[in-house]
């Protein structure tokens, strides 16, 4: 969903009103997650889901190859 089409978007501000991000590729929503955590993207964002899946420790097609080492959980997805 476009942010612009969203009840919760202030377009005076342009920013959400909850405070989400939307953003708008798988990379870009693992890059979200790893820096501010899943529940700072946009209920409505496509890779939402498969962010939260991966986060609770389910298991995804494509498994990503992950860095058990690194203190954060970190995603090395091959597309």
């Amino acid at each position: 969903m476009r942010c612009s089409d969203c009840p919760r978007f202030d377009e005076g501000k342009a920013l959400c009103k909850d405070g989400k991000l939307n953003p708008g590729s798988r990379q870009g929503a693992i890059d979200v997650a790893q820096q501010f955590g899943p529940r700072s993207i946009c209920m409505m964002n496509d890779h939402r889901e498969m962010i939260v899946d991966v986060w609770q420790g389910n298991q995804i097609e494509g498994k990503p190859t992950r860095r058990p080492h690194t203190p954060t959980r970190r995603w090395n997805l091959e597309i």
